[in-house]
């Protein structure tokens, strides 16, 4: 595993690691149980569009066992660290909350020469049946009555996606990009 090689070659004081539910993951544990652990969860609980599986299960242990081996952990919220102490039987001094960030950061990245487009929406991400893509569509149908040059813009990839993605391309005034959106 290059993971273990990297981590004793670099010989780290801490190591923060973002949550994971692989199994090989779990492997790494026992190597690194000198060392101490931050852990960053950003969703609590699994996002309730991923399927229930016996590998679900799997990942649910894995998770755990980060979660109990972390000496701190960070989640985005103080409603995520109530919840996160409350489902992983934390103590509270060892959660801490902090807000992912600052978004407006993002536009320094833009290209120049890229122009809002008024009236458009985007919907992007990794597009499961928790985010309502069927119930955007569902809006937008009822949105365009009202504002005639309206224009939907969807991009990523998942389940959901493929489930509408025949009625997104029966509409003319929509853009389907299957996949990340390039800046």
């Amino acid at each position: 595993l290059k993971i273990l090689t990297m981590v004793a070659r670099a010989r780290p004081q801490i190591l923060h690691i973002q949550e994971v539910g692989n199994f090989t993951a779990r492997l790494c544990l026992p190597f690194w149980n000198r060392i101490p652990m931050v852990l960053t969860v950003h969703d609590v609980t699994p996002h309730p569009g991923l399927p229930d599986s016996a590998d679900s299960r799997r990942r649910a242990q894995v998770r755990q066992r980060f979660r109990d081996r972390a000496d701190a952990t960070i989640v985005h919220g103080n409603r995520l660290r109530d919840q996160y102490i409350k489902e992983s039987h934390s103590r509270f001094d060892r959660v801490y909350a902090i807000p992912h960030g600052c978004y407006h950061t993002i536009t320094y990245q833009a290209q120049e020469g890229v122009q809002r487009e008024p009236g458009t929406i985007l919907f992007f991400g990794r597009i499961e049946l928790y985010k309502g893509l069927g119930n955007l569509l569902r809006v937008y149908k009822r949105l365009r009555e009202s504002l005639p040059g309206a224009k939907l813009l969807v991009a990523g990839r998942g389940a959901d996606l493929e489930r509408h993605e025949a009625e997104i391309r029966a509409m003319p005034e929509c853009e389907l990009h299957k996949g990340r959106l390039s800046n």
